[in-house]
């Protein structure tokens, strides 16, 4: 039976569109299981094809939803499948800057391991002042480590990483900071210095 160019053409186009369905369905399971820490359906749904770097209309990838969520072995899971680590959000967030945003020590480590940009902004924050104003003192020692100058930089409003860990009074990252010679006296554009942040903190 011959079938027109026309019939093919149509069957080869509902075709793409099923693959292509079909496809968004994986990709949008898999974003779903790493941000509820899935890590077993994550692994099959890539097994399954699904895209290690698909995006929601967002941006968001599944390694920025593990990330800032805090699942540790979904973030492995992704990164030894070719998860893009320097990947962007809309608004400019990376999955570091997430993990350091929401005091997920291990998996700040884990992303620096695998050369995440550590000098990447968001809102004129880099992972330092994020880290530090959530008090996560074993971010901060990771992202010390990899580069110390980090801890004299300013964010928009000049504020440093110390004049941030004093504001939220965490004096664990505090003293790690001091301990790696964090500069005292530096002031912020409204006058804030770490001393001050601490007291009206």
């Amino acid at each position: 039976m011959k079938i027109s160019l026309r019939l093919w053409t149509l069957w080869l186009l509902l075709a793409g569109a099923v693959a292509t369905f079909a496809d968004s369905r994986l990709d949008t399971a898999l974003l779903n299981a790493a941000a509820s820490g899935q890590v077993t359906q994550v692994k099959s749904l890539l097994s399954q094809g699904a895209k290690v770097n698909a995006r929601d209309r967002n941006g968001w990838t599944p390694l920025m939803r593990a990330a800032e969520a805090g699942h540790a072995e979904v973030v492995r899971a992704l990164l030894d499948n070719g998860a893009k680590v320097n990947v962007k959000q809309k608004n400019g967030w990376t999955p570091l800057l997430l993990a350091a945003r929401e005091a997920h020590g291990e998996i700040v480590k884990m992303l620096l391991n695998e050369k995440a940009n550590i000098q990447a902004k968001h809102n004129g924050r880099t992972a330092f002042h994020l880290a530090a104003e959530s008090g996560c003192r074993e971010c901060l020692a990771a992202l010390i480590a990899r580069r110390k100058a980090g801890i004299h930089e300013k964010d928009k409003n000049g504020a440093t990483p110390l004049i941030l860990a004093a504001r939220g009074g965490h004096a664990g990252a505090v003293k790690l900071l001091l301990l790696n010679k964090a500069k005292v006296n530096e002031r912020s554009k409204d006058g804030w210095t770490a001393l001050l942040a601490a007291v009206q903190g």
